[in-house]
């Protein structure tokens, strides 16, 4: 009997392992198309021109500054930074490497759950490592997964779902075992969540819930549980303190898009259209965009609207109602209203980009959960569940790699957004943004002009995302003007980006230079000073503000910020600049 256990174990152990190297290998076949993917987008000001990434991982007060709540994100890009500058390849490559951490973690963690005292005592737990396998790879494979993880900014959905996947692993086990270093790496994985993104929010609740369906009733130590759960909740409240303590310059700026003043009920019914198209699209993952141009609901009781609240209302009603004979259903049912509620939330109110698919990578956790069980209960035969299982993996993995050659130039992504959305504004802008990092000056002003031109003839009055946006394009057409030798339809454009976005530091400061230029010191200082209020001190505010105080004979103030000046050029490793500036302090 000993030799035979013995022997199970350690045939489990080989099954395990082989799943894990399955899961490794098809990760990187269905994504190798990716890793020469092109930095895109957002890539730019969050890495490329990031002055706090550039200066590595060990600064992390300037990580914190400008990633805050997202700080293991920053420090992610830093790392990358500090190993290959500006080489895609490692910053795709270490994309890909959390990937399957995390479908290795969905793999665990459902492995783990049929180890708890309700699933053990059904007849699925004998089979749970296969449901547990094919989840995992309906997680690695799903073709909506590619934004996360094809798009370098994006790895905050899976970072932050990889940890999250840990708190509930690291519960689970330590409900079972009740050991103290199962209780750290709780403690742990949630503290490096809360660093992450505000999606750890609701891990409390997804944890109450998980417990109260597999360890219902259970007489297992039932306050551990509550410690867990009290550890997890004390997180949550943790990170909305450290929201509310965003400093001044951070990239994200929640504070100013999200507010109890921004509610808009509109967003609210779109929220619930959007969360029909997400369930539509992790069924049927087809017609895929980047940048969708949804549209803006405009009642409860538009058709649209209220199907996908009865859809919905009628996934609740089956979540209920699947509590004792199919937990596995009413959990993850449970778990994609949990997923996706920080998000739709943010939306409704104030952060109006409405719908990205990378905000499914974490609700895609539950969905395999879900396709995987029930593919097993609806068929008998092992074999045909293996086929079916392998049928379905074989074509999201297809469409993965399809999916993914959009991926590889920002320029066949945004003409895939533009050929599915023609009248997407934000399509525009960022074409536009493509072509004036290229060069290529004339067809990215009339780009920019589109842009606007959509954005006016929307008619409607303009939500923060939207005020965010036209800033930019607007700053930019300031410096395509100033670039042109064309200084007074620069400050036009650059006063136009301030009254759309008063809270945008960029139009301040090169509007500043364009006054320092022609001798309006004060004026300069002035908007420098608002900037350094919206954004922190930066390296060419604090040169500029040295100049104008020095023009204004004011040597001391001169003195202060060029040594500044000088410190933040000498951590970007800007050489030319720090020698001009030390010539400017002269000797000593």
């Amino acid at each position: 009997m000993i030799n035979e256990n013995n022997w199970l174990r350690k045939a489990a152990r080989n099954s395990r392992a082989l799943a894990l190297i399955t899961l490794c290998a098809v990760g990187i076949l269905i994504y190798s198309n990716s890793l020469n993917g092109e930095f895109c987008f957002d890539d730019h000001a969050f890495i490329l021109n990031s002055a706090a990434v550039q200066r590595g991982p060990r600064d992390v007060p300037a990580l914190w500054r400008e990633f805050h709540v997202r700080l293991v994100v920053g420090m992610s890009y830093a790392l990358n930074y500090w190993l290959g500058g500006r080489n895609a390849v490692g910053y795709h490559i270490l994309n890909l490497l959390v990937h399957v951490l995390a479908s290795v973690a969905v793999f665990y963690l459902i492995l783990f759950s049929y180890a708890t005292p309700v699933l053990r005592e059904t007849r699925h737990s004998a089979i749970g490592q296969r449901i547990a396998f094919w989840a995992a790879m309906v997680f690695l494979c799903h073709p909506v997964q590619t934004q996360a993880v094809s798009y370098i900014t994006q790895r905050a959905s899976s970072i932050v779902t990889l940890f999250y996947l840990l708190v509930l692993i690291f519960y689970v086990k330590y409900r079972l075992n009740h050991r103290g270093v199962f209780l750290a790496g709780f403690i742990g994985a949630a503290a490096l969540g809360l660093l992450s993104k505000q999606s750890m929010l609701t891990a409390p609740a997804v944890i109450a819930v998980y417990d109260l369906l597999f360890f219902g009733g259970a007489k297992i130590r039932g306050g551990h549980a509550v410690k867990a759960l009290g550890l997890s909740l004390a997180v949550s409240l943790l990170l909305l303190w450290a929201v509310r303590l965003e400093p001044a310059g951070s990239a994200y700026q929640y504070q100013g898009l999200v507010s109890w003043e921004r509610f808009d009920a509109r967003y609210l019914w779109t929220e619930i259209n959007v969360l029909r198209t997400y369930l539509r699209l992790l069924a049927l993952p087809v017609a895929q965009n980047f940048d969708y141009d949804y549209p803006v609901a405009g009642g409860f009781l538009e058709p649209a609207t209220f199907f996908s609240f009865l859809l919905l209302l009628m996934l609740a009603v089956v979540a209920f109602r699947s509590r004792r004979g199919a937990r596995e259903v009413s959990f993850c049912i449970f778990w994609f209203f949990a997923t996706t509620a920080v998000e739709a939330l943010s939306v409704v109110f104030g952060n109006r980009g409405v719908i990205y698919e990378h905000w499914l990578y974490m609700p895609m956790a539950g969905f395999s959960w879900f396709l995987s069980y029930i593919a097993f209960r609806a068929v008998k035969s092992p074999v045909h569940y293996q086929r079916i299982m392998m049928s379905v993996v074989l074509l999201f993995g297809a469409l993965t790699f399809r999916r993914n050659m959009v991926w590889e130039k920002e320029l066949y992504l945004w003409q895939d957004v533009l050929k599915k959305a023609p009248s997407n504004p934000g399509a525009y802008f960022a074409f536009g943004e493509l072509c004036q990092r290229q060069g290529r000056t004339p067809v990215a002003e009339e780009y920019y002009r589109k842009a606007v031109a959509l954005y006016y003839a929307r008619k409607q009055p303009f939500d923060a995302t939207t005020k965010v946006l036209l800033s930019r394009i607007y700053n930019n057409l300031g410096l395509l003007s100033r670039e042109r030798d064309n200084p007074e339809a620069a400050v036009v454009f650059f006063q136009k980006a301030i009254r759309v976005n008063p809270n945008h530091a960029g139009p301040y400061q090169n509007l500043a230079i364009l006054f320092y230029e022609y001798g309006q010191y004060r004026e300069t200082i002035a908007l420098l000073e608002r900037a350094n209020r919206i954004q922190g001190l930066t390296d060419y505010a604090c040169f500029y503000l040295g100049l104008s105080y020095q023009a204004l004979g004011d040597g001391e103030k001169a003195g202060e910020y060029f040594r500044e000046a000088l410190r933040l050029f000498s951590d970007a490793g800007d050489r030319a600049k720090v020698e001009a500036i030390r010539a400017y302090l002269g000797p000593g």
